[in-house]
């Protein structure tokens, strides 16, 4: 739901039990055509859609409280211990904040709404009013970035049959070499096909772990993507590798057991798939390459916000953010930072002393991409 307009107007009810059904029902029973869940404890009642915005994911504040598979935390949990100062707004700096899902109070009061006296933007959790405390966080599971899960650097110390992946600083139950690997943490030190570890069952010495592929390139041409996009960058979907209709191609038996997965089998600028329309053969599709960007952020007056982005990567605005913009951050022959700037169906390119002023400000200074915007709301 987009929190900066109401979609449904009629009534609002709350209760800390609310799902989907019971609020199916609320709304029934009164009568209200339309019925909608926010915040997994606000239902949301009317007879108009007053506006309705179809938002991504990420930019929901709070998931869908029939997701339940979304809402729970699949790998790695923390806390944040976040309070207003003197009832004024705060800002807490959340760690690797590209990662986090979900935000609640570790003790939920009267005093913590979310979205009204605390919530997340980009790289913050931030509290006003008396909100404050001991924030659990949700991270996204790990994934590999390479086939092999030689580049895993997370936190997963499970075997794929669920076992316990024994300390590599322990010669107990199974004796090896690698000890000078971090905690008991699925690795691939040796050039396995897989990351792997040692088990705690004096049975089974050793088992790969199972890691999904992340969904980015390793590299831009992405020739050794493995992720499960399947769809095109205009939304079209992708025809199945193993098939022949509605495209004839040559690629059966090499990506025969891909599915329709985008792939780059033939070294085009990026992972393509042939299409199921008839009248386009194939196209390319939109996936970020696999990098973090470093944000430096400051607050000014009248809702300003002045963002500083280095690094090679794929960055995107926030909802709040008045401009709708998404920037490709990269170096050019010469090592020199530049950055494709693209918002709605305007495009350019900037590089080193270049600016342009257009429904935000964008320059380019040294290593960094200088933005500054204003927020809509919430700042």
């Amino acid at each position: 739901m987009d929190q900066r307009s109401r979609t449904l107007n009629g009534k609002m009810t709350t209760s800390k039990t609310m799902t989907v059904d019971s609020c199916r029902k609320t709304c029934t029973d009164l009568r209200f055509k339309y019925y909608g869940v926010e915040y997994s404890s606000q239902c949301f009642c009317g007879n108009n859609l007053t506006k309705s915005v179809k938002m991504k994911e990420n930019d929901c504040w709070s998931f869908c409280a029939a997701k339940k598979s979304t809402a729970a935390c699949k790998d790695k949990k923390g806390e944040v211990q976040c309070s207003s100062s003197n009832g004024q707004r705060s800002v807490c700096i959340v760690p690797q904040a590209e990662l986090v899902l979900n935000i609640d109070p570790k003790v939920p009061t009267d005093e913590c709404e979310p979205g009204e006296t605390y919530g997340r933007h980009g790289d913050e959790i931030w509290v006003s009013g008396k909100c404050g405390g001991k924030f659990e966080i949700c991270y996204r599971e790990d994934c590999v970035k390479t086939a092999d899960g030689s580049d895993y650097t997370g936190t997963l110390n499970k075997t794929k049959s669920g076992k316990t992946c024994q300390a590599w600083s322990s010669q107990t139950p199974q004796k090896h070499r690698f000890t000078s690997l971090p905690n008991n943490y699925c690795r691939n030190p040796d050039g396995e096909p897989h990351a792997w570890c040692y088990t705690t069952d004096p049975n089974s010495r050793w088992e790969f772990c199972e890691i999904s592929q992340c969904k980015c390139l390793l590299e831009p041409k992405g020739q050794s993507y493995q992720g499960t996009k399947n769809v095109t960058k205009s939304g079209l979907k992708c025809q199945a590798w193993s098939v022949k209709t509605p495209h004839s191609h040559s690629f059966t038996k090499s990506l025969g057991n891909q599915e329709n997965y985008c792939r780059n089998p033939d070294g085009e600028p990026k992972p393509w798939c042939y299409t199921t329309e008839k009248d386009t053969r194939w196209e390319t599709c939109d996936i970020p390459e696999c990098a973090a960007c470093k944000i430096e952020q400051e607050k000014g007056p009248d809702c300003k916000v002045l963002y500083k982005i280095s690094g090679g990567c794929y960055y995107q605005s926030h909802y709040r953010n008045e401009c709708k913009y998404s920037v490709k951050i990269d170096k050019d022959g010469a090592g020199k930072l530049k950055a494709d700037v693209k918002y709605g169906s305007t495009k350019f390119s900037l590089k080193e002393g270049k600016s342009v002023n257009k429904c935000a400000y964008f320059k380019v200074m040294g290593d960094y991409l200088v933005i500054e915007d204003t927020l809509t709301h919430g700042c």
